[in-house]
């Protein structure tokens, strides 16, 4: 549960629930996948209330607007990051070619 909480943000209140069937509410999307998406406002308010109580970051935003900025910024360190070592479960250009030709990677 908290990985869930930690690693996903919300965005866009009761606007961006109607606009995408409740995906927006990303932390209780992860937290509770089988619960209908009509119950995520009630059950954002739990959540959130939870974690201050546990003095764990709740992330949310009231917009898209507010929330893309950092998306992108987030992307692109992402993007610049060194990569993982082999012996630590990363993989080399070689690696991913060999699974490609296994059919074990999608080739998008």
């Amino acid at each position: 549960g908290i990985q869930q909480l930690v690693t996903s943000a919300n965005w866009g209140g009761v606007f961006g629930c109607f606009m995408t069937g409740g995906l927006n509410l990303q932390i209780e999307h992860h937290l509770f996948p089988a619960v209908s998406f009509m119950h995520y406002p009630a059950i954002s308010k739990i959540v959130e209330d939870e974690a201050k109580k546990r003095g764990l970051e709740y992330a949310s935003y009231r917009t898209l607007t507010e929330i893309l900025p950092r998306y992108v910024k987030f992307m692109r360190d992402v993007g610049r990051a060194d990569d993982v070592p082999v012996e630590e479960g990363g993989v080399t250009e070689e690696m991913i070619e060999e699974r490609k030709s296994q059919g074990t990677i999608s080739l998008f």
